[in-house]
């Protein structure tokens, strides 16, 4: 008697139906196949698959432990290996339609950002003490599935700035409640990872987004290449034409929110002078990206403000009275209706209504902005980065609907108030920094124009004679005992003059005989 002995093993192996009767996929206890007499042969496909399985039981038994499943991660393949797409090497496009699009020639959108510029404070510690509460924090998320779209060969960021904790504090209140709202619409603008057992809670109070090192522009330049509207995807015209309005306000959206996320990384990051530069590259030179953030920031104001009606009544998780007077006061703020705000929403409407029966295709294409968060290999950056899609498709939901005169903002899931209370934050946050980083380049910018007159030979330097009629100009006249105080700390390295950087250091202290004394012997970053 001939006898063999199959061990069960906890993988899924996917057999064609017609290879079904080998009974390959482990039995769920171990078993003894006996038989007396000539053995019959099996056939080749059986036998292959077979010895597959007797390999991954003794691969399997060569392990005593098993990786974590949040930490679990498959070998991704060699970037050598993989030819670069067209999209991965070509230059990125730009949504800047200041030239053309409507919502510019009247000059509404500049006068939106003036609004928001100037009533900023009033609006956005509202939206910072309401994600300190649980309704707005708490979201069940799905970090380990497999990316959809590109093979995966980018380096994942380091453990301790990317990976990130599931709550274990979470109420039954809240996953009961998210666990009822699972109606399915087939054409909506979001899919959200639904409760599972893949599927952890992580809170966004303890794992605030920031600068994780991670390098996520191969997923970026995907977004922007292959979802978002190319002119290739416009049948008739240009991309730039009046009927295209609703593609180009998608495309604003999404730069926007990629915005977003550039201020989030910028503002965490440790060094002053890095900082300022990245502000540069990442936002200020790049066309159309602070525009692009303050619409997108308009669009979430103008959905709170739709979104009123429920939102000042809502239980909020059993918190209601705590967090209802917070956003009552959001909700009637001035900002949220103020009419040049209100424009980019009505210009949206507008612009959705003349889609002509294709606003599915931005539908499609913002489902697929959440899904390929999936590709984004830090956690920390792949929450966030799926929070922040959800409350612009949420946005979109409430603003457009349908067909684009609005939705029903009582069909939102729990899931998708929150992340659109939570994006608005992201989004006016970031909007902070720009007018931060922007009110101090605009300083520098006179600096450096100061400076480069009386930089007679174009040195980048200037003497104590040039420095004098520099700070004579800008009426900060010095003696000759303040000039040769200023000349002694300011020049570094003895040479009689100073330097552009070393000037633009004492421009930032306002002249300051007081930084002049604390001032080392170092180079001071901007």
């Amino acid at each position: 008697m001939v006898a063999f002995t199959f061990r069960p093993v906890s993988l899924r192996v996917v057999v064609p139906p017609h290879l079904s009767r080998c009974e390959l996929a482990g039995p769920p206890a171990p078993r003894i196949v006996s038989h007396r007499g000539p053995m019959p042969l099996p056939s080749l496909p059986c036998l292959l698959l077979l010895l597959l399985q007797l390999q991954l039981t003794a691969s399997l038994r060569v392990g005593s432990a098993w990786p974590s499943r949040t930490c679990a991660r498959s070998v991704a393949p060699r970037a050598s290996d993989i030819v670069p797409h067209a999209w991965e090497t070509e230059p990125l496009p730009t949504f800047d339609y200041e030239a053309t699009a409507p919502l510019l020639e009247s000059g509404g959108l500049f006068a939106g950002i003036a609004a928001c510029q100037r009533r900023q404070g009033e609006v956005l510690p509202l939206l910072d003490e309401l994600r300190k509460f649980d309704f707005f924090s708490l979201y069940s998320a799905d970090l380990l599935s497999s990316c959809s779209y590109m093979p995966q060969t980018e380096e994942p960021c380091s453990l301790d700035a990317c990976e990130i904790e599931p709550s274990d504090d979470v109420s039954e209140v809240t996953t009961a409640r998210d666990t009822e709202e699972y109606e399915f619409e087939l054409d909506g603008w979001a899919r959200w990872d639904q409760p599972s057992d893949f599927a952890e809670y992580y809170d966004l109070r303890l794992n605030p987004e920031g600068n994780t090192g991670y390098d996520g522009s191969r997923v970026w330049r995907f977004i922007h290449n292959k979802i978002c509207f190319q002119e290739d995807d416009v049948d008739h015209g240009q991309l730039d034409d009046d009927a295209n309005g609703w593609r180009r306000d998608f495309n604003r959206a999404i730069s926007g929110m990629h915005a977003a996320v550039s201020a989030q990384v910028i503002a965490d990051m440790d060094d002053e002078e890095e900082r300022f530069e990245q502000y540069r590259r990442r936002l200020r030179d790049e066309p159309g990206a602070v525009s692009n953030l303050y619409f997108a920031y308009m669009l979430t104001l103008c959905a709170i403000k739709d979104a009123a009606p429920r939102l000042d009544v809502c239980n909020y998780l059993g918190e209601g009275d705590a967090v209802r007077p917070t956003m009552q006061q959001l909700t009637a703020s001035a900002l949220l209706a103020d009419p040049a705000v209100q424009l980019a929403a009505q210009n949206l409407r507008e612009h959705a209504q003349s889609a002509d029966e294709q606003l599915w295709q931005a539908r499609l294409r913002m489902r697929d902005v959440l899904r390929i968060m999936n590709c984004v290999q830090c956690n920390l950056c792949r929450l966030h980065g799926k929070v922040v899609s959800l409350g612009v498709a949420s946005a979109l939901q409430v603003l457009l609907g349908k067909e684009g005169q609005g939705g029903d903002a009582t069909s939102l899931n729990r899931i998708e108030v929150a992340a659109l209370v939570a994006t608005a934050g992201k989004l006016g946050a970031a909007c902070k920094l720009v007018e931060g980083y922007g009110a101090l380049d605009g300083e520098v910018a006179l600096a450096q124009t100061m400076f480069g007159r009386f930089d007679a030979d174009g040195s980048g330097e200037i003497d104590a004679g040039e420095l004098r009629a520099l700070l004579t100009s800008l009426g900060k006249e010095q003696s000759d005992n303040e000039l040769a105080v200023a000349l002694a700390a300011l020049d570094t390295d003895g040479d009689g003059s100073i330097s552009y950087e070393e000037f633009l250091w004492w421009w930032s202290k306002g002249f300051s005989f007081e930084a002049l004394a604390g001032r080392g012997t170092s180079k001071v970053a901007v």
